[in-house]
């Protein structure tokens, strides 16, 4: 669906090298592919999809952007590296440097940045890491520390003055901690896609679909075909986030 309207000179893309450290460094991880935001890059490139010049560079987010969601207790608590360790169920993870922490900060950036171009350029960007919605205002959960949506929708309400956003969420899981932060937000739309076994969260200003395992793409993309344009055309959000 995404390369219907892809346009060459038209896209950007948020990365930096610093995407490959953190819980990618040295293979620590036993859930997720480590280069895979490489991959994505390298490819996009070789395929021709987008020149290097497409390409933005992502700056780490500050502390006070991360207050506007994550409690200073536990940002505080995220400076200690086995806490991180611990919350993101490491393999090893060295006690005397934070690189995972900076990772997040990172992606978190490169959250910010696609969504300040997106809205500027009015242009669509996309950021090759984030989306980890698991995380909560005063905890991780789900290999999830910083939630860089809920930060990056923050920030560009105070930055832009926007009101209105639409998350798409079409994980594997729910986004049960997008979902929980904006529950009482009523300018906050959520639409998820998940496995029917992940329904943790209600949410009034939400539309929540759960599908069997082993789901076909003509069905699940029948449904996106589906619910999508009713969901811009009710909501008309200023800004989406997929």
């Amino acid at each position: 669906m995404v390369l219907r309207w892809w346009r060459r000179n038209r896209t950007r893309i948020v990365y930096r090298s610093e995407y490959l450290t953190g819980l990618h460094a040295s293979n620590s991880h036993r859930t997720f592919d480590v280069k895979r935001f490489k991959k994505v890059r390298d490819a996009l490139v070789r395929e021709g999809l987008v020149s290097r010049r497409a390409f933005l560079k992502a700056e780490k987010v500050s502390t006070e952007d991360l207050r506007r969601v994550h409690s200073a207790a536990y940002l505080e608590s995220l400076r200690n590296p086995l806490v991180v360790g611990q919350a993101l169920a490491l393999d090893y993870i060295n006690p005397w440097d934070n690189y995972v922490l900076e990772y997040f900060q990172y992606v978190t950036g490169g959250t910010i940045l696609a969504a300040r171009v997106a809205l500027e350029r009015n242009l669509p960007v996309f950021n090759l890491g984030g989306g980890y919605h698991h995380a909560h205002p005063d905890r991780a959960e789900g290999f999830c520390l910083i939630n860089d949506v809920c930060v990056a929708i923050e920030k560009m309400r105070a930055e832009k003055g926007i009101e209105k956003v639409l998350v798409i969420d079409l994980d594997y899981h729910q986004g049960n901690g997008t979902l929980l932060f904006y529950e009482d937000d009523p300018d906050v739309f959520t639409f998820s896609i998940h496995s029917e076994h992940w329904v943790e969260v209600q949410k009034a200003n939400n539309i929540d679909i759960d599908l069997p395992a082993h789901t076909g793409d003509e069905v699940y993309l029948g449904v996106l075909a589906e619910q999508l344009p009713a969901i811009f055309r009710r909501f008309q959000p200023e800004l989406v986030i997929y």
